[in-house]
């Protein structure tokens, strides 16, 4: 089994460390750092960005991150695009499918990348005992995903109230 590693470098953003999974503001296309340069956001708050070509596929860029991050138990694991304007919306990555096209869709400056645990293990002490890191990496996106959610229905909640008021 042969693959294409993919040059990878670390940009941690202080505006992106926000607990929030609140849609960003940000203009253009942020699915890209510069041209044929990919950014995956990471469930600590880092952005990795992945410099590509017409050949990278989601598996390469998956790969890089699992030696990376020191994961061993990558099978959990996938590249996801969510909607920056509804983060309800996820959309799973195959793994042999071109990062060229994907940046190329019609609609992918609305889109983030983001690396997420997308296949929950059967039972996470097994995943504990077996890959910390990636046990480690699946605590931080419950614990992320919970925060978010849980501000949103906050927020909403208070509308509701400030509406009947």
């Amino acid at each position: 089994m042969s693959s294409t590693r993919v040059s990878l470098s670390a940009f941690d953003h202080s505006f992106l460390t926000t607990v929030t999974r609140v849609p960003s503001l940000h203009q253009g296309n942020s699915l890209l750092f510069l041209p044929n340069v990919l950014k995956v956001y990471l469930e600590n708050g880092q952005t990795k960005a992945f410099k590509f070509d017409n050949n990278t596929t989601v598996k390469d860029i998956v790969l890089t991150l699992k030696d990376k991050l020191s994961i061993r138990a990558i099978e959990y694991f996938a590249l996801v695009l969510e909607q920056q304007y509804s983060i309800t919306k996820l959309l799973l990555l195959h793994e042999d499918e071109l990062i060229q096209k994907v940046v190329q869709k019609k609609d992918s400056h609305d889109y983030r990348c983001l690396f997420r645990v997308c296949f929950i293990p059967r039972d996470p002490a097994d995943l504990l005992q077996d890959d910390p890191s990636a046990f480690e990496y699946l605590f931080l996106q419950v614990r992320e995903t919970t925060v978010v959610f849980s501000s949103l229905f906050l927020c909403q909640f208070k509308d509701v109230l400030t509406w009947q008021m």
